[in-house]
């Protein structure tokens, strides 16, 4: 709640009882006049510099690690799409068991195009992933560069991560 001012006094920045006033200003002598000694320190504070740091970038990762990452997460992609594919596999044999129920022709039109939009995306997510694995081979060394380099081995495998 609001304090109520008291009778004769004038609230501090005014009240909403009563007629408003306007508080008077504090008189010239209450007030400490700024002396060339506060213009002297205002010229003599050095300007703020922003502060130096050096950026320092990570080395980057073995090439052959590289590659391997990338494949093993196309690896866990394929992985996720392959759970989705069985989810929607599983929800058309439980709607084919439950057809003896009533339901109407927009139920399951509505239902095909369920099935049939998650199967577009999912077919979009492997071109994508086709994409990726092409590009993953054309970073992988060919087998002439591997014997250039001495490392010809025919059992040679990527690292695994």
């Amino acid at each position: 709640m609001r304090e109520q001012p008291r009778k004769g006094r004038v609230p501090r920045w005014g009240g909403s009882s009563g007629p408003s006033r306007v508080r008077e200003p504090i008189p010239r002598r209450d007030r400490p006049e700024l002396g060339d000694e506060v213009e002297e320190v205002i010229e003599d504070t050095p300007e703020p510099q922003a502060p130096v740091m050096s950026l320092r970038l990570p080395e980057p990762p073995p090439r052959d690690r590289v590659i391997s990452q990338l494949l093993y997460s196309i690896a866990l992609e394929e992985t996720a799409l392959a759970a989705l594919i069985n989810a929607e596999a599983e929800k058309v044999q439980a709607v084919g068991r439950n057809l003896a129920r009533p339901c109407t022709f927009d139920d399951v039109l509505t239902f095909q195009r369920s099935v049939a939009e998650v199967m577009q995306t999912v077919v979009r997510k492997e071109e994508i992933l086709l994409k990726k694995l092409q590009t993953v081979m054309e970073l992988a060394p060919r087998e002439e560069e591997m014997e250039e380099e001495g490392g010809g081995d025919e059992g040679a495998s990527l690292p695994e991560v």
